[in-house]
C-alpha cells in the first residue's frame, strides 16, 4: 500500500544516482521528509535517501485516496475561508444528543429520564438521521413528555450539505447546527448523576470557551498527527468524546475545523478513532486552549466515570455495556448480550427503574435482574502519592552536580522516592537552566503514576534528610513554589509539580516564551509569566523559601534544602564538598535508587545559579 504521505513522482535532476544505471530508483515528493522512495533500501545508494519500507513514519492510504499534503492544503484552505460567527443565527444554551434507532433508543431514554432526575431544566435536542426512521413518531411521543425536541438531521442537511453524515459524524453536525450558542453534548450512553448546569459558569470555560473530558487512556496512538498536518503538541491526556462544554462563539474557528475532519472522514477516520481525535486536532491547529481538568479518567466495571473539577462523579459512559432491549451490534464491543447491573455504578438503581419503565411503555419485556449478574462495589485503598525527585547538571559543574545529585539518590533510597539525575543539558541551544522544563516534563508524561515530582538545581543541597515530601506539599494546589528575592516573584531553584494537565501545559508555555532566553534569571521569568496566564486552571501557592528553598545567608539548621542561588562556583563548590564528602566519596556509577538519564548534547553557557 502507497504511504499517505507520498507525493507525486519526481523528475530526476541529471546526475546518476548510483552506478548501475539500469536499477536506478524513482524519487516521489514526501510530505515529511522533501522526498522518499518506495523500494527496500539498497546499500550503494546515499544514506540521506528514504525509503517507505523502513521509514517509522509509513501510513498505509487508500490506494485511490488523497495524500496528506492534499488533504492539509484542503484544510487549509476551508480554515481560511470560515466566516465570521454568525451572533445572530445561535441563542442561549441547550442540550444535544445525537441518537436513534433500536440500538440507541434504551440509552436515550435513560440519559433524558436522569437528566430531569438531577433537576436540569435546559432544552434537549435529539438529532437522528431520517433516512433509516431512527425516530418514528411513538419514540418522539416518549421523549416530548420530557421537553425533548426531536431533530431529523437529513433534513437539516439540506440547507447545510454535508458530504457524509452517519454515527460519528452526525456528533459534530448536530452541534454545529443546533440552535444554542453553548452546548452540552452527551453521547446516549453518557447519562448525569448530578445536575451539569453548573459546567456553563465554570470561570475556566467561561475563558477558554470548550470543557473537554479525558479517555481511559493518557496517550492514544491511534491518532497519527501526520496525517492531518498538525504537529503534536505532546498533550497529556486524550479527549473522549461522549461528552463535552462548547461555547460557539468562542470556539467557532476550531468547531468547524472539527466539522471539516469528520465531513472527510474517509479520509481522516483512518489515522484517528472517530470523531474524538478530530477535537484534538481542530483545537491544537487553531491554538485555542481547552478545560480538561483531569489527564484520565475512571474505569469502573463496564463504564468510564466522568467527574468536574472537584473529582466528584458527573458524567456515567456506559461504553461497554449500553442500555439495551435486544442484542445489537455496536462499535463498542460489549461483554456481554443483554445489560447486567452494577451497583458499583452512580444512580444504577434508578437507570434500571427507567429502563423497565421503557420496555413497559414500548410493551416489550422488561430485563430481569435476576436473571443477571450483579457486581458488588469494589473495595480500593485510597492510591498512595508517589514522589519523584529530579536534578540536572552538565559537565562543566560535574565536580558539584555529582555531589548534590548523591545526596539526592541517598534521600530518594531513604525514603522510596524515585531520583531522576540527568549529566547533559536536553537543548543545546538554550542555557541548561531551561533543560528542566523539558525534563519535567518529559519524565511526568512518561510516568503517570507518579503523582508529585520536585525539582532541585544542582546547587541546592538537601540538609535535612528527615524531612518527607508529603509533608511539603498541598494538595489544594498543583505547583509549589518559593519566593525570589529579585523582581521575580518565584524561584524555580527548587519547586513542586502536580503532574496534571494544567501543570504540563504550564510547562510548555513557559518554554515557548523566547524573549527570556537571554534574561539573568533564564528560564524563571518565563515560568513565571506562565504561572500568572495559567492562573484559571493552575492552582499555584507560594511559599517562603525556609519551607524548601532557603538560601545561603539565611539558612538554619533543620531547613530542608540549602540553595547557594547567587554565589560564584568555587564557593558554591568548597561548601557543598565540606557538607557531602563527610558522608562518603562520591562514586562516578549511579547511587543506589537514581535513574541516570544522559543526553547526547550540551549548552553554550555552562554557569550555573
Amino acid at each position: 500500500m502507497p504511504c499517505v504521505h507520498l507525493g507525486v513522482l519526481l523528475r530526476e535532476n541529471g546526475r546518476r544516482r548510483q552506478a548501475n544505471a539500469e536499477s536506478a530508483q524513482q524519487h516521489f515528493a514526501c510530505a515529511l521528509f522533501g522526498s522518499c522512495r518506495t523500494e527496500a533500501p539498497d546499500q550503494r545508494l546515499p544514506a540521506e535517501d528514504r525509503s517507505c519500507q523502513t521509514c517509522a513514519d509509513y501510513l498505509a492510504r487508500d490506494p485511490f485516496g488523497p495524500d496528506s499534503a492534499t488533504m492539509r492544503n484542503r484544510a487549509e484552505e476551508f480554515l481560511a475561508a470560515i466566516p465570521e460567527y454568525p451572533a445572530e443565527r445561535y441563542r442561549g444554551r441547550g442540550i444535544v444528543i445525537a441518537a436513534g434507532g433500536d440500538r440507541f433508543f434504551p440509552s436515550l431514554y435513560v440519559t433524558v429520564r436522569a437528566l430531569r432526575h438531577v433537576g436540569c431544566r435546559l432544552p434537549v435536542q435529539v438529532w437522528y438521521l431520517g433516512r433509516h426512521d431512527e425516530m418514528p413518531e411513538k419514540r418522539q411521543k416518549l421523549l416530548a413528555t420530557y421537553g425533548v425536541e426531536c431533530i431529523d438531521a437529513d433534513r437539516v442537511r439540506r440547507r447545510h450539505p454535508a458530504r457524509r453524515l452517519d454515527g460519528w459524524e452526525l456528533k459534530v453536525f448536530a452541534t454545529l447546527h443546533s440552535p444554542f450558542e453553548e452546548i452540552l453534548f452527551l453521547d446516549a450512553d453518557s447519562y448525569p448523576c448530578r445536575n451539569p448546569e453548573f459546567l456553563f459558569e465554570q470561570k475556566d470555560y467561561q475563558a477558554r470557551g470548550a470543557i473537554f473530558w479525558p479517555d481511559v487512556l493518557t496517550i492514544d496512538d491511534r491518532l497519527k498527527w501526520p496525517a492531518f498536518g498538525v504537529a503534536d503538541p505532546r498533550r497529556l491526556g486524550s479527549i473522549e468524546s461522549g461528552q463535552f462544554v462548547i461555547d460557539k462563539r468562542l470556539s467557532w474557528r476550531p468547531l468547524n475545523l472539527a466539522w471539516f475532519y469528520n465531513d472527510h472522514s474517509d479520509y481522516y477516520y483512518r489515522y484517528c478513532h472517530g470523531d474524538k481525535h478530530t477535537f484534538e486536532v481542530a483545537w491544537t491547529r487553531c491554538g485555542r486552549p481547552f478545560v480538561m481538568w483531569h489527564p484520565q479518567a475512571p474505569w469502573i466495571d463496564v463504564a468510564i466515570v466522568q467527574s468536574g473539577p472537584d473529582r466528584i462523579p458527573l458524567f456515567v459512559h456506559r461504553c461497554r455495556d449500553k442500555f439495551r432491549l435486544d442484542d445489537h451490534d455496536y462499535t463498542t464491543p460489549q461483554y456481554r448480550a443483554l445489560p447486567t447491573y452494577h451497583s458499583s455504578l452512580p444512580m444504577e438503581e434508578e437507570c434500571w427503574g427507567w429502563l423497565t419503565e421503557l420496555a413497559r411503555l414500548m410493551r416489550r419485556k422488561p430485563p430481569s435482574r435476576g436473571a443477571v449478574e450483579h457486581v458488588k462495589p469494589r473495595k480500593t485503598r485510597a492510591r498512595k502519592a508517589q514522589f519523584a525527585i529530579a536534578t540536572l547538571y552538565t559537565p562543566e559543574i560535574a565536580d558539584l552536580g555529582a555531589r548534590t545529585s548523591q545526596v539526592i539518590a541517598r534521600y530518594a533510597a531513604r525514603h522510596g522516592y524515585q531520583a531522576l539525575i540527568a549529566e547533559e543539558s536536553l537543548d543545546a541551544a538554550r542555557h541548561p537552566a531551561w533543560s528542566k522544563l523539558l525534563l519535567t516534563e518529559q519524565f511526568l508524561v512518561n510516568h503517570p503514576s507518579c503523582t508529585w515530582l520536585m525539582w532541585i538545581d544542582a546547587d541546592a543541597v538537601i540538609m535535612n534528610p528527615t524531612q518527607r515530601l508529603e509533608h511539603l506539599v498541598d494538595e489544594n494546589a498543583d505547583f509549589v513554589v518559593a519566593q525570589d528575592r529579585s523582581a521575580c516573584s518565584i524561584n524555580t531553584g527548587v519547586f513542586f509539580l502536580r503532574n496534571c494537565a494544567a501543570a504540563l501545559n504550564m510547562l510548555r508555555l513557559a518554554y515557548s516564551k523566547v524573549q527570556y532566553l537571554h534574561h539573568a534569571c533564564w528560564e524563571q521569568p518565563a515560568v513565571a509569566d506562565a504561572m500568572s496566564e495559567c492562573s484559571d486552571t493552575l492552582r499555584t501557592r507560594i511559599v517562603s523559601r525556609r519551607l524548601f528553598n532557603s538560601f545561603f545567608d539565611e539558612y538554619e539548621p533543620g531547613d530542608f534544602v540549602l540553595h547557594f542561588a547567587g554565589c560564584n562556583h568555587e564557593m558554591k563548590l568548597a561548601s557543598v564538598r565540606s557538607i557531602v564528602d563527610s558522608a562518603g566519596p562520591v562514586t562516578k556509577r549511579s547511587p543506589g535508587g537514581a535513574a541516570r538519564n544522559p543526553t547526547p548534547r550540551s549548552g553554550r553557557d555552562r554557569a550555573r545559579r
